[in-house]
């Protein structure tokens, strides 16, 4: 089922079945592979969002369209909470939930610097009231994001 996820992208009806089933379907201990299976999704997921946002940000710019933007954020937060869905297995170790946890905030915390700094950029070489107002939104949805975890 995870390479089904792999292959299909974050928008398939396998992610949700995998969400639901996956916690109860293994039994008290996981196994080396289980964890690199996991690992390997988590990452992937990931990817598929930071990538899915910066084609719809991108978008948006090409189309002076703020509710892109909103609606690139909002896609975002849900791909996130999507990405987190391990912590909900009763039986993952903690110290587990809690590297891989660690190891998701660290590359997102990574890609908002990123961002942010690539903010300042295009405000810095476009003031325009497209682009302050594109720069508040996205201002305001970071936070939004960081605010989740």
């Amino acid at each position: 089922m995870i390479s089904s996820v792999m292959i299909k992208g974050l928008a398939c009806e396998e992610l949700n079945e995998l969400k639901v089933t996956y916690p109860h379907s293994v039994g008290n201990s996981y196994d080396t592979m289980i964890y690199n299976q996991l690992a390997k999704l988590e990452e992937y997921m990931l990817k598929e969002t930071v990538g899915c946002f910066q084609k719809q940000m991108t978008l948006c710019l090409e189309e002076r369209d703020l509710e892109m933007a909103e609606m690139a954020f909002s896609r975002f937060r849900k791909h996130y909470k999507n990405c987190m869905f391990f912590l909900q297995i009763p039986d993952y170790l903690e110290s587990v939930k809690s590297k891989m946890s660690s190891e998701i905030i660290r590359n997102l915390n990574s890609f908002i610097e990123l961002f942010t700094k690539y903010l300042k950029k295009i405000e810095c070489a476009d003031n325009s009231i497209f682009i302050q107002d594109y720069v508040y939104i996205c201002k305001k949805n970071l936070k939004k994001i960081k605010s989740m975890y």
